[in-house]
């Protein structure tokens, strides 16, 4: 007789979910390295007009498709693709919005995700983000990947903050200065000074000059763990900095940028930050999954340990806020 299954046991409905859930991004990833929505962008093609347009095959493009029409990003009518609103918003270059080349750190991000259970294991990051071990071409095509989107923050912290009270900032591990660049196009008067390690900040210079901005943004190389960060500013903006760091080294960096800041000076912090509970924002939790995987030391720290460090190192009227794309916002004020 067939064994009978109490209505009380478990479905494995939510591991199916799981493991079919994996289809949509990884379409996503190839169509955005195919530069897929670029062409639709224009009007709706068919598979074997959209092949053409791309150089590639017809005949494997079209699973593609379909299932980017499961995932909401294209629609179907007639054997035509369209873009949908989101796709054609975000992934279509010359749009204000455009993601840029995100999906190559994405790509790096799941291919570190696939060791964890090494690290778990061995202690030891198979995937590590070696910075001063790229090339220069590495360095470029790495900071081009986070650029736009950096911008895009940038564009949001100036709609949000009121920027005009400042007239020189300092952006902390800036990289290719996409904080900077927004905040000194949206604010005229305002300066900064993108500070980076000296292997990185010739290429944050060719990205400063890309903007025009040479004569309102300074690059500055400075290493925060071993030496003071030099100069006076009246804000300072730390981006997905100090989740690199071990929790000595994240006392020691926002120690070292209050020391930099004059009295009243304020400090806008940006990244991945989890509630005290550590297990929310549930994309935070995740992505502390890539972070023991491609880095020594880094983790999402809390709320709580955020608010502590920078207590110590003289900053009060701690707040933190829910910022875009899965960031949290961290705001103090030096005393």
């Amino acid at each position: 007789m067939p064994a009978t299954t109490s209505k009380n046991e478990p479905s494995r409905a939510l591991i199916d979910q799981y493991v079919e859930s994996v289809f949509a991004p990884m379409a996503m990833l190839a169509a955005m390295q195919l530069g897929v929505f670029t062409p639709l962008a224009e009007g709706p093609m068919t598979a074997p007009e959209l092949a053409a347009d791309l150089d590639a095959d017809a005949a494997n493009l079209a699973p593609l498709l379909y299932e980017l029409v499961v995932a909401n990003l294209l629609t179907c009518e007639a054997d035509r693709f369209s873009n949908t609103a989101v796709a054609d918003r975000f992934l279509v270059p010359g749009k204000p919005d455009f993601i840029g080349r995100a999906y190559e750190r994405w790509k790096e991000n799941w291919i570190a995700l696939l060791g964890t259970e090494q690290i778990v294991r061995t202690g030891k990051p198979h995937a590590k983000t070696e910075f001063l071990a790229m090339s220069e071409d590495d360095l470029m095509v790495f900071l081009r990947g986070l650029h736009d989107t950096t911008i895009n923050g940038g564009r949001a912290l100036a709609a949000e903050h009121d920027f005009s009270q400042f007239e020189h900032i300092v952006d902390i591990a800036g990289g290719a200065g996409g904080l900077s660049v927004a905040l000194c196009q949206e604010y005229p008067e305002l300066r900064a000074t993108v500070v980076e390690l000296p292997a990185v900040t010739p290429t944050t210079s060719k990205f400063i000059a890309e903007a025009s901005l040479e004569d309102r943004i300074g690059v500055q190389a400075a290493d925060l763990l071993s030496e003071d960060l030099p100069g006076e500013y009246d804000a300072a903006l730390v981006k997905s900095f100090i989740q690199v760091l071990s929790p000595g080294q994240a006392a020691i960096a926002l120690r070292r940028i209050g020391a930099a800041l004059r009295t009243d000076g304020r400090i806008f912090i940006l990244g991945r930050i989890l509630n005290d509970d550590r297990v929310s924002p549930a994309f935070t939790v995740g992505f502390n999954l890539v972070f023991v995987n491609i880095y020594d030391d880094g983790r999402a720290y809390t709320e709580g340990e955020y608010r502590s460090w920078l207590e110590t190192a003289g900053f009060t009227d701690v707040a933190a806020k829910e910022f875009r794309g899965g960031d949290v916002l961290i705001t103090a004020r030096k005393v």
